[in-house]
């Protein structure tokens, strides 16, 4: 029994014999590989050619049969989605990150109107008030700094099984590395001025 399916590049029908499915097989029309259906999915009322070879001169069908599956292919696979999801990652804490700024920045201008200065002590008064008034603030810093620390493992792994055109990975590990390098750099300039965490 035959299959007839639609070559996918220009959609005329094709059939070629049961044996085949699951193969690719050359359009006679456009000459394209597609790949043969496991059933029929030709409607019938249409005539429907044979697949030949690319000369198109035997009237043979040409169906190619799939080689052995390249052996980095799962390990390239599991790079690539391990690339996505660190890219995530990254992606959620600097949106996290980007709130609790707009939130710390309100409420200090809200505690100190623009004209005013704060000193040292009253930086360090406003810090307690955040942390016992706004916990939402401290928690969302944590998930953020969990996140990006999470996005730079990912990433790291990710670049580990895919090292060639991993885009995600190699962008998640640069942003995260960034973030992770700003916010350590903060804590070192915020105690070595006697501020505390």
């Amino acid at each position: 029994m035959a299959i007839q399916f639609y070559c996918a590049n220009c959609t005329k029908p094709i059939e070629v014999d049961d044996q085949h499915a699951g193969l690719a097989a050359t359009c006679p029309f456009c000459g394209s590989v597609a790949q043969v259906p496991r059933t029929s999915t030709y409607r019938p009322g249409m005539p429907v050619a044979s697949p030949v070879n690319a000369d198109r001169a035997t009237g043979e069908a040409v169906v190619h049969t799939p080689g052995p599956p390249h052996p980095e292919a799962p390990r390239a696979a599991l790079g690539r989605q391990m690339g996505r999801w660190s890219l995530i990652c990254t992606g959620l804490a600097v949106v996290l990150y980007v709130c609790c700024v707009i939130g710390q920045t309100v409420i200090l201008f809200q505690q100190f109107p623009p004209p005013q200065q704060p000193t040292m002590k009253q930086i360090q008064e406003f810090n307690q008030l955040v942390v016992q008034k706004h916990p939402w603030l401290v928690a969302t810093q944590l998930v953020g700094t969990l996140l990006v620390g999470l996005g730079l493992a990912l990433g790291v792994a990710a670049l580990v099984l895919r090292p060639r055109g991993n885009w995600q990975g190699m962008l998640s590990v640069s942003v995260s590395g960034l973030f992770l390098l700003c916010l350590c750099t903060g804590s070192l300039v915020v105690m070595s001025m006697g501020g505390g965490l």
